[in-house]
């Protein structure tokens, strides 16, 4: 019997042939201009060999100043480079049946020059800031907001197939609606965020694709998602990631997909390593999220799908009857299950936990792993040891590559 995860789905319009993921991955690579070099370039060629249905280009800033940028080699998607990004979404959509998204991404705290919108105590003192650290202002919120929708557009311009407008592991927007930010409701500050995702639906093309990756619970004192006691995986205060789903559905965005913490402060949750202790916790805590997420998506509010809508003759649409899974999500911290890969993510389809399995360090140690799988050339397949060196590269300023199978590959 095929395994489930080989099993065709669509993702708005267009039909994935298989559940496979890459998930934003930042190679820290980059030309001076912020667009993809020859080393970025050959590293998504690699996964479109390995037969990987779904490619998220890695965490790109919206702008080339050191606000918006976590790293100096990180890729910048703007006006004047769109020429060199289109010449690359062409060379990894080459002949390749493949769907091609781009992560956004403002840095703010974590920015090589930090941009924050209020101090809190636990936030300052990880990067090192006291209070006399000057805090943007709204309009500077707005615009920052406003430049994501513009890069979208030029996202959508130079070929990519939709956008994840991101907001975990610390980065701006999460920073932002997280309720350690007491200078607004959380409707206020969740306002700009939905604002932004509606309009970059209604400036683009019906079939481009758009979601978003969100940290549901950060463990850090007032984080998003996280109750009293932020070490507490059990205290899971999911009243807003709640009400931020039901936003997403009215969209409808496209994709959500599921992550947690903040990697620059507990890498152990965001990235559970075999040095951990007891890391299957961190592991099934991804998959309760997934699972939960799912559960809000799949409740009473329905989400209508445009290809269900019928003309009558008096020019009045009705709906037909159709599925009303329209949106899809993304799991992860499947890395870690190494041979029991399939056995997990078949199971995980067939319960309707999760849609489509989303790989980070697995997808450096083996490009082709989708390939060998299906092909059953389980004995020659790479499996990521979580050493976790990669992400320790990229946190050095390094580029970021696996460090036990690199030179195989």
């Amino acid at each position: 019997m095929r395994n489930l995860v080989f099993s065709p789905i669509k993702l708005r319009n267009v039909e994935l042939k298989n559940r496979f993921c890459v998930q934003p991955l930042e190679g820290n690579d980059a030309n001076n201009d912020g667009s993809p070099s020859i080393q970025t370039t050959d590293r998504y060629i690699r996964w479109t060999k390995g037969k990987w249905a779904l490619i998220f280009v890695e965490a790109t800033s919206i702008s080339l100043s050191e606000e918006s940028k976590s790293r100096i080699k990180q890729l910048v998607l703007n006006k004047k480079n769109k020429r060199k990004f289109k010449n690359f979404v062409e060379k990894i959509k080459e002949k390749n049946n493949i769907l091609l998204l781009i992560q956004l991404n403002y840095g703010g705290r974590y920015s090589l020059k930090p941009t924050i919108s209020y101090h809190h105590p636990f936030y300052d003192k990880i990067i090192r800031l006291d209070y006399t650290y000057p805090v943007i202002n709204e309009a500077k919120v707005n615009s920052i907001f406003e430049n994501f929708i513009e890069c979208a557009i030029i996202a959508q311009d130079v070929g990519f197939d939709g956008v994840d407008i991101k907001c975990c592991h610390g980065n701006f927007i999460i920073d932002y609606i997280r309720p350690a930010n007491k200078n607004k409701t959380f409707e206020e500050k969740v306002c700009l965020f939905i604002k932004t995702l509606k309009e970059i639906r209604e400036n683009t093309k019906k079939d481009f694709i758009i979601g978003s990756r969100i940290s549901f619970f950060e463990g850090t004192p007032e984080g998003f998602g996280t109750g009293k006691n932020p070490n507490d995986l059990s205290q899971l205060e999911w009243s807003q990631p709640q009400d931020l789903i039901r936003k997403l559905k009215e969209i409808p965005v496209d994709f959500i997909n599921e992550t947690v913490g903040i990697p620059y402060i507990m890498p152990h949750l965001t990235r559970p390593s075999f040095k951990d202790e007891n890391p299957q916790k961190y592991i099934f805590f991804h998959y309760k999220l997934t699972k939960k997420v799912k559960k809000e998506l799949l409740g009473n509010t329905k989400t209508i799908d445009l290809k269900t809508l019928v003309k009558k003759k008096n020019g009045i649409y009705s709906t037909n009857k159709g599925n009303n899974e329209t949106i899809l999500v993304i799991g992860s911290a499947y890395t870690f299950e190494g041979k029991k890969i399939l056995q997990i993510a078949d199971k995980q389809i067939k319960n309707k936990e999760v849609d489509i399995i989303g790989f980070g360090r697995q997808a450096l140690a083996d490009p082709y792993l989708p390939l060998k799988l299906e092909d059953g050339e389980l004995s020659r397949i790479n499996y990521c040891i979580t050493c976790n060196k990669c992400a320790k590269m990229l946190h050095k300023g390094h580029q970021s590559k696996c460090a036990v199978y690199s030179n195989k590959q």
